[in-house]
């Protein structure tokens, strides 16, 4: 236990609940940001008790910055619904003017849950109100890379890539391990959106030599995922194969919110090499896990990863009803390399099984994905490939 945690704890023993409260809210945020989750949230309950010790109201903003806290700590570990429910709260009685440590924080966790909910242009917004009031360089810089990520997600590439640069220009300045592992997050991200696969693999490998040492595990995970990307777009499948499975493996570890992500990465996989009967199981768990309204983003990328299976099994029902919920989910609004691989596979098999009409639809998706990736070439040959099979689906 840190001294702040004892001395939170010595002064509820005392009688004096409401002097524990910072000292207390501050290591939540620090056993929080180093994954510490269990200890985190009962530091954040023990919190609340002392609140509740001294009498404090609950429209009192120090109510909020444990609302805030918690949120954060059930978005991580998977529990989006409590996450809302904390945000909103949370929303309620914070007032961003009165602390901008605690206003930045406070938009920087509404931009993740829109994130998760499929909102990336409410994500933008979110981002962009929490950059203005960081003192902390590392979160700034953190806040920066972020919405250049959602940019790029959004087939901004210049904006996004000019966000990551500026993320990178602020952590030149300071000295912060997480920040600086996240620059090299978003670069791999520019890259892999620019069809630079060696300087993704150069930053996966510097984002690892930052990460590894100051022992952000979750870091690591993230670059491990990272590396399975750059890996399986070279075509190297069986070497991405690998990574995902180490970075899975890991994110079980952790006790990750991200772990249904991870398998999804790791299906995908499995089905390019044709172990489509693999995949399917994987993919439907992680469906079950994330109920419309609890990971929206989450379910839209296993739906989409679902198309494959059902061409498969000739249950075009199911294809149907994957693809009109995608679609709902916003999947022409957000532009994902991964979505593009697996709607060009999805498209080709379809083609293949003689359901020209279906393939037609896909692979104008796949050419509307190729295309905010700004890929052309990929882009005109789905293009192509929705021409073919119009042309047979009209015989």
């Amino acid at each position: 236990m840190h001294d702040r945690e004892r001395m939170g704890l010595h002064l509820i023993a005392a009688g004096r609940p409401e002097k524990w409260l910072k000292p207390l809210m501050d290591a939540a945020w620090r056993r929080g940001g180093r994954r510490d989750y269990a200890q985190a949230s009962f530091l954040v309950a023990e919190r609340e008790r002392s609140l509740e010790l001294a009498g404090i109201p609950r429209g009192d903003p120090r109510w909020g910055q444990g609302w805030l806290a918690s949120a954060y700590l059930r978005r991580v570990q998977g529990d989006i619904e409590g996450a809302r429910k904390h945000l909103g709260w949370a929303d309620e009685v914070i007032d961003p003017q009165a602390s901008r440590e605690t206003g930045a924080k406070l938009a920087m966790e509404r931009a993740r849950v829109a994130w998760l909910d499929s909102d990336v242009e409410a994500n933008v917004v979110a981002l962009t109100e929490a950059i203005q009031p960081f003192d902390d360089r590392g979160a700034l810089a953190s806040a920066f890379v972020a919405r250049g990520i959602t940019q790029l997600r959004l087939g901004k590439l210049t904006e996004g890539e000019a966000d990551i640069r500026a993320g990178a220009a602020v952590v030149d300045e300071v000295e912060h391990p997480s920040a600086a592992a996240y620059v090299q997050v978003g670069t791999a991200h520019a890259a892999m959106h620019g069809s630079r696969f060696d300087e993704a693999a150069e930053a996966v490998r510097k984002g690892l030599a930052i990460a590894r040492p100051a022992g952000l595990r979750f870091r690591v995970a993230m670059f491990l995922a990272m590396d399975g990307e750059v890996l399986r777009a070279r075509g190297e499948l069986d070497a991405a194969r690998d990574a995902y499975s180490r970075a899975l493996a890991m994110h079980q570890a952790l006790g990750s919110g991200e772990v249904a992500l991870m398998r999804s990465n790791l299906a995908i996989t499995l089905m390019q090499q044709g172990h489509i009967d693999q995949a399917e199981p994987m993919l439907e768990a992680s469906l079950a896990e994330t109920p419309r309204g609890s990971f929206d983003f989450l379910r839209l990328v296993v739906l989409v990863n679902l198309l494959p299976c059902a061409v498969e099994r000739g249950d075009w029902e199911a294809w149907e009803a994957w693809l009109a919920e995608a679609t709902e989910l916003g999947l022409e609004r957000r532009f994902e390399i991964d979505f593009a691989d697996v709607l060009t596979l999805a498209a080709e098999r379809a083609e293949g099984a003689g359901e020209h009409a279906r393939a037609e639809v896909v692979w104008g998706l796949a050419a509307h994905q190729w295309n905010g990736l700004d890929r052309a070439e990929a882009a005109a040959s789905a293009q192509a490939g929705a021409a073919r099979c119009r042309s047979r689906a009209e015989v």
